[in-house]
This record gives C-alpha cells, structure tokens and sequence, in this order.
C-alpha cells in the first residue's frame, strides 16, 4: 500500500512539472540555438515595460526593467496552471491563457497586469 501511495505521489508531482515546464517553454521567442532560453518584452499596465528571460534549465525568470540594465532573478514556484516566480523582491505569474502575467516588486506591491509587446 506504501509503494503505491508512493509511487502515486511520484508520478503527480512529474506530471505536474511536465505541464508547468512546457508552460514555460511556451513563453517568448528562443534566445540563440538554445531552446531552454527564451525572452519576451511585456508592456505593464503601470507604464513600465519589462524584458524577462526565461531559463527552463536553471528554472528561473530574470526581469529587466531597462535594455542592458540590471536584472532581478525568480525562482520557479510550483502552480497548479500556467507559471509562477517569485523571490524575496517580486513576483512573475502567467494570468489566464492570453499570454499576460502578473508582474509585482516588493511583498507589499500591488501586481499589475502585462502584455507581451
């Protein structure tokens, strides 16, 4: 009864970060030869356009708020749909199936909606 409890658990957790990995892929164009780098500009509600770099391998987001400026990585969170990062200074989270996600900086700054640009 454990093995099977056990092997349950296993095989929804790898179905999980099946689907939550080719979410991922699915995001923004690929960056040179390789398919695990993607990068797609988002224009924010707020006025301000980011550019995240998703890297499947290492399972992180990066965000830039300007070309060639400096970025802030975000680890990959489990989601039960779509994508999530986060860190201790922002949010990134996939928002329905239109491409948009929730970009916020800070714990207490409010999200605001972005569209790929």
């Amino acid at each position: 009864m454990k093995t099977r409890m056990l092997l349950g658990l296993a095989l929804g957790a790898l179905a999980l970060s099946a689907c939550t990995a080719t979410t991922t892929k699915q995001a923004g164009t690929p960056l040179g030869a390789d398919p695990e780098l993607r990068r797609q500009n988002y224009a924010c509600a707020n006025g301000v356009n980011i550019i995240v770099t998703y890297d499947n391998r290492a399972q992180t987001a990066s965000i830039q708020t300007a070309a060639n400026g400096p970025s802030t990585t975000l680890s990959h969170v489990p989601a039960t749909s779509g994508f999530s990062y986060a860190s201790d200074t922002g949010t990134l989270r996939s928002y329905e199936s239109t491409g948009e996600v929730m970009y916020g900086v800070g714990r207490s700054g409010a999200p605001t909606r972005c569209r790929p640009s």
